[in-house]
């Protein structure tokens, strides 16, 4: 086994489309789609700026990092989607739908996404912009036991190995909070990480080991197929 930081994110896993008239450094809505099922429409003073903070965040929640200090949980319905994504090597995009003054930011940004509402009447894509995340998201009000990890973490293995990849990282803290129960005063973090250490093969790669051994940062690369 290899202890050494590695990039958890894909490389090239989304497409930034911008046309020629369009400019990153201004304010403007931009918009991220998902496949041909899902999209969100959003808004920023500096649209470079804002669409670099959607990876990052995905990075983050690879590794287990909070969204921000002291928002453990508050990754929103989008972050999750475009996790999903990127894990599922599905097709995203993001495009810039205008520029507009700063001023009219949230008159732009409303009307695009009743816009996208309107074309999801018709059939289009579902519009992500106020939904909620997942129930799967949410705290589970049952302590967790080992054999919820294990078969979490075998789930995952097998949805990797379905759709071609030839390994996958599996963070315990992001694992953890998709069960639920974590972050809690009841949380099962030294059972979640001795889960994934008991999977761990000589052929895969600890990727980052929290100082405690156990704890929400241990990554773990597993090769697949299992």
């Amino acid at each position: 086994m290899v202890n050494r930081q590695a990039d958890p994110v894909r490389k090239g896993w989304w497409a930034l489309d911008v046309a020629s008239h369009i400019d990153l450094a201004l304010s403007g809505i931009y918009e991220w789609r998902i496949g041909e099922h899902s999209l969100y429409v959003g808004k920023s003073k500096r649209l470079r700026q804002r669409i670099n903070e959607y990876p990052n965040n995905i990075r983050k929640m690879l590794v287990g990092a909070p969204y921000r200090r002291g928002k453990q949980t508050a990754y929103r319905n989008i972050h999750h989607e475009l996790r999903r994504a990127h894990d599922d090597l599905m097709d995203v995009t993001v495009s810039i739908l205008e520029n507009c003054e700063t001023s009219q930011l949230n008159e732009r940004e409303q009307h695009w996404i009743a816009v996208r509402k309107s074309e999801a009447e018709r059939g289009g894509p579902r519009v992500l912009n106020g939904t909620s995340s997942k129930p799967e998201f949410k705290e589970r009000k049952d302590m967790l036991i080992k054999e919820d990890f294990e078969t979490e973490l075998h789930a995952r293995f097998q949805r990797a190995t379905e759709r071609g990849a030839g390994s996958v990282d599996i963070n315990s803290g992001e694992l953890h909070r998709s069960l639920g129960g974590y972050p809690s005063a009841k949380h099962q973090m030294p059972t979640c990480c001795t889960v994934m250490n008991d999977a761990c093969r000589a052929s895969d790669e600890i990727v980052a080991t929290p100082p405690s051994g156990k704890g929400a940062s241990l990554t773990i690369r597993y090769q697949l197929p299992r």
